[in-house]
């Protein structure tokens, strides 16, 4: 199961870059901005399905580092094409797309006049803030590129504890520029996680992802208020975060993978085979040879 997952993985990698190279061959911002948020679509689409429940099994098939390995792989994936829909769009716009385990914001705006930046997402209780100094300092040409993600059950992917003392006690979401993704801020972020367990859990440490070393870490990151039910952190960077918090009392970790039902590796099976021919429907499209010049429409959900 693990090899598939690798597989469509690799896949979604490759797609950006090969978008990239045809958008070159493209005569109007149209079609280029459809070609970008047809690709971002069928990308979140297919990472959605990646992270369905039903796919815990193929994940929990693979080696802790393996695993750490492959998740990272999925986030940037997924990232990249979102970049290189920012990246084709010239006007101020806010493309907001939603799967059933992925919700990204996608936003161009111009840096003059720019207000502080909210992303919320209801599914999962989380909430980011940037203050506006910090992105008009990491602007480009007038410019500000921002993507937003809240992934679900990728706290079920991710290592859930990097020392064994403490987990994941949330879900992850992210900010990053279409410039780089860990971007320094002058003026720190500030993100509210709701606590996926209440009882029996203490001490949280708010933490990003570092795809060098494929763990959370703390750098950059430290609690700015915390309760029974919700931690905010403040983060002088951008990246992807969550918050690990202790076992308190003799209670089972919260994120572990419990496989009881025989049918597993059948809806498995058929989810990575649904997964894999809707990644190369995409990759026909993407490597087709261009149609002739005509203006197209973009299409916005």
């Amino acid at each position: 199961y693990g090899g598939d997952l690798s597989v469509v993985t690799q896949v979604l990698q490759s797609l950006a870059h090969k978008a990239r190279q045809r958008m070159f061959t493209m005569a109007s911002h149209e079609e280029k901005e459809d070609l970008a948020t047809s690709l971002v679509e069928a990308t979140l689409k297919i990472g959605s399905n990646l992270l369905e429940d039903s796919q815990m099994m193929a994940w929990s098939d693979l080696e802790p580092v393996e695993r750490a390995q492959l998740g990272s792989s999925l986030v940037l994936a997924i990232q990249e094409n979102s970049f290189f829909l920012a990246d084709s769009v010239n006007i101020e716009k806010n493309v907001i797309m939603m799967e059933e385990n992925l919700l990204t914001s996608v936003r161009i705006m111009r840096a003059k006049e720019l207000h502080d930046q909210e992303f919320f997402s209801r599914n999962g209780h989380v909430e980011l803030t940037i203050p506006s100094e910090s992105l008009i300092e990491n602007s480009e040409n007038g410019a500000v590129r921002l993507v937003f993600f809240h992934y679900n059950n990728l706290d079920h992917v991710l290592p859930s504890s990097t020392n064994g003392i403490k987990f994941l006690n949330s879900h992850i979401a992210s900010a990053s520029l279409s410039k780089g993704h860990a971007t320094l801020l002058s003026s720190p972020l500030t993100a509210t996680f709701q606590h996926l367990e209440g009882e029996g859990m203490a001490n949280p440490s708010c933490v990003w992802w570092d795809y060098v070393t494929r763990t959370w870490s703390e750098e950059g990151c430290w609690v700015l208020e915390t309760n029974a039910s919700q931690t905010s952190c403040q983060c002088d960077h951008l990246g992807n975060f969550a918050v690990l918090m202790e076992e308190s009392s003799m209670v089972a970790a919260p994120h572990s993978v419990e496989v009881n039902s025989p049918s597993t590796s059948t809806v498995v099976i058929a989810a990575v085979v649904s997964i894999v021919i809707c990644v190369v429907t995409i990759a026909a499209r993407v490597t087709a040879p261009p149609p002739p010049a005509a203006a197209t429409t973009a299409q916005q959900r």
